[in-house]
């Protein structure tokens, strides 16, 4: 009985697929330990901090006002968000706070009460 040539690169090709299957999963793996080794841990600058991945974690977002008209000042923080994932629950909830609302500001006088976007301005 005759072999045809598609007959013998048969195992050859069974072969390679098996070889670029290892490699997909091995990089899959890969990339899966990094993203775990990596996932508690949040970089700032040259130091980092570790979170605990169990507790609901909150950040604040400020918008703040660049003075793009040549002020010099820090300028007002016009969006204020707070968002919050809780890895438990799986959801994350974002809450937007108006910046017109009024907050007591700590400082050196006695009562100081402004407009919330006011804050940043005044203690970065």
């Amino acid at each position: 009985m005759r072999h045809s040539a598609s007959s013998k690169l048969r195992p050859v090709l069974i072969a390679v697929g098996i070889i670029i299957v290892i490699a997909f999963v091995a990089i899959g793996l890969i990339i899966r330990q990094a993203q775990a080794r990596y996932q508690s841990t949040i970089y700032t600058g040259n130091s980092s901090t570790k979170i605990d991945t169990t507790k609901p974690l909150s950040i604040l977002l400020l918008g703040v006002d660049t003075g793009a008209d040549g002020r010099i000042d820090k300028g007002n923080s016009d969006t204020i968000m707070v968002v919050t994932i809780n890895p438990q629950t799986k959801k994350t909830l974002i809450t937007s706070i108006p910046r017109d609302s009024l907050a007591e500001m700590v400082g050196d006088q006695d009562t100081n009460v402004q407009k919330l976007n006011a804050a940043y301005s005044i203690g970065g």
